[in-house]
C-alpha cells in the first residue's frame, strides 16, 4: 500500500514527493499488483487492519526522519520537511508487516524508516566531497549515481551484481545498522544504498527505482518482485487475490 503523503500546496520538494508516490503506485499496478493507499490522516488501528488484508506494503520517499526517534541532534540545519505523525504512522505499520511477515518495500525515506524502526540511526547530512546523492538544488533534486549489490543478497536476485546505475535524491542515509538488518548495496563512497531484513521479506533500496517509470510500460524489476512476494504470501494465505498496497 503505497502510505502516500497528503497533497502538498506551493512546495516544490514536497510537489515531488507526491509526483513519486503517484509513479510508485502505478509501478506496482504496471507489475500486476492492485494497490489500496493510506496516509497518517487516517488511524493506525485503521491501517493496521488494512495492511493485514493485503499481500504487501511499499513504502515511499517523503521528508526527514524526526531525530528525536533516533537520538539524534534536533536542530541541525540540515533538517526539512519533519512529520512525526506520519514517522509513528509509518514505524506502527512496519511493525505490524514484519509481525505478519507482510512483504515489505522501502525506498529512499523508507529505507530510513525501516532502520529506525528497527533501532537504527541516520547520517543527517551526507557528505558530498566524494560523491553527490542528490541534485544541486530542489528543481532539480533527482541524480544518477552507481550502487553495486551484495552477491548473496535478495536484491541481487533482481537487480544483478554488477554496477547498477539508480537515480537518488536524499542527503540522510542509514548510519548504525537497525536489528535483524544487513547492507545489500552500497555506493562508490561506501553510503549504504540498500538493506533487507534477515528473517522477514523487507527490502529497502536508498534511491528511487520509481522515477522515470512511463505508465503502462514495464516498471523496475523491484516492483515486480514486490508483487511476485505479494502473490506467494496471498498463496500462503489461502489463495485470495494479490493486494500489492502502497
Amino acid at each position: 500500500m503505497p502510505i502516500r503523503p497528503i497533497r502538498p500546496g506551493e512546495d516544490i520538494v514536497a510537489d515531488l514527493v507526491w509526483d513519486l508516490a503517484v509513479l510508485a503506485d502505478r509501478a506496482v499496478v504496471d507489475a500486476g499488483g492492485d494497490t489500496d493507499s493510506v496516509n497518517p490522516t487516517q488511524t493506525v488501528a485503521a491501517a493496521t487492519a488494512l495492511l493485514r488484508r493485503g499481500d504487501g506494503l511499499l513504502l515511499v520517499g517523503g521528508g526527514d526522519v524526526d531525530p528525536h526517534l533516533y537520538g539524534g541532534p534536533p536542530d541541525h540545519p540540515s533538517i526539512s520537511h519533519v512529520d512525526a505523525d506520519r514517522d509513528a504512522f509509518e514505524i506502527a505499520l512496519i511493525e505490524a508487516a514484519l509481525a505478519a511477515r507482510i512483504p515489505v518495500l522501502a525506498l529512499c525515506r523508507g529505507m530510513q524508516v525501516l532502520n529506525v524502526a528497527l533501532g537504527g540511526t541516520l547520517v543527517q547530512q551526507v557528505r558530498d566531497d566524494v560523491m553527490r546523492h542528490h541534485g544541486p538544488d530542489p528543481a532539480v533534486l533527482m541524480l544518477a549515481h552507481p550502487v553495486r549489490a551484495e552477491e548473496d543478497s535478495s536484491l541481487a536476485a533482481v537487480i544483478g551484481t554488477g554496477k547498477a546505475t539508480v537515480w537518488s535524491g536524499h542527503h540522510q542515509g542509514v548510519d548504525r545498522l537497525g536489528a535483524e538488518l544487513r547492507v545489500t548495496a552500497s555506493a562508490p563512497d561506501g553510503l549504504v544504498e540498500a538493506v533487507e531484513h534477515r528473517d522477514a521479506p523487507a527490502v529497502a533500496v536508498q534511491w528511487h527505482p520509481e522515477y522515470g517509470h512511463a505508465p503502462g510500460r514495464m516498471p523496475d524489476p523491484l516492483f515486480t518482485d514486490l508483487v511476485d512476494r505479494a502473490r506467494r504470501h496471498c498463496v500462503e494465505r489461502a489463495g485470495r487475490s494479490t493486494q500489492a498496497w502502497l
